[in-house]
């Protein structure tokens, strides 16, 4: 059982990266996003956790879509913030950070760096989130035919109209998992 839900877990989780990321990197075609940038909570790129998961989502994303990608591994909490300043620093136009811990950090470096896209796994930020950080403006981008699901997880209010034409496949928790019509 627990083997079965790990799977389930994984899935989601490659699922949700998947959604979100070609959402967000549809412009890369347009040479607006060139770059994306993963900076992993405590832990490895290969330890099993969301960390691993994100790693393998971005980089699938990354490879789809012709986009240069890069990974932080972060030793220690207090690396947060400087982990993603080096994103930013080195031009990174999409940044994802993994971890309840780190949603802070991304939080203050979504506010101090409008031009970049961040994508939290496993976080939630404060009412009123930086407009590079909404829920509306990711699904606002999303593509017909680019991607067959969009998972939004503690999504927060958000324009209804914005998934008018898709069809919720499963709810849970504060989240729901959205199918797209081809």
């Amino acid at each position: 059982m627990k083997n079965k839900r790990s799977i389930l877990i994984l899935l989601m989780v490659v699922v949700a990266m998947l959604s979100i990321v070609p959402a967000l990197t549809v412009s890369a075609q347009d040479s607006l996003i060139e770059n994306l940038c993963l900076v992993t909570d405590v832990g490895k790129i290969n330890d099993g956790t969301f960390n691993q998961f994100a790693y393998e989502g971005g980089k699938k994303a990354a490879d789809e879509f012709g986009l240069n990608y890069k990974y932080i591994e972060t030793v220690a909490t207090t690396d947060y913030a400087k982990n993603i300043d080096t994103c930013v620093s080195e031009g990174f136009k999409a940044i994802i950070t993994v971890g309840f811990l780190i949603a802070d950090a991304t939080d203050a470096a979504a506010k101090a760096n409008p031009d970049v896209y961040f994508m939290g796994v496993d976080q939630n930020v404060a009412d009123p989130a930086p407009k590079n950080w909404t829920t509306n403006r990711a699904l606002s981008q999303i593509r017909p035919g680019r991607f067959d699901y969009v998972w939004l997880i503690d999504p927060g209010p958000f324009n209804q109209q914005l998934v008018a034409g898709m069809t919720p496949v499963w709810r849970g928790p504060g989240s729901i998992l959205y199918r797209l019509q081809p």
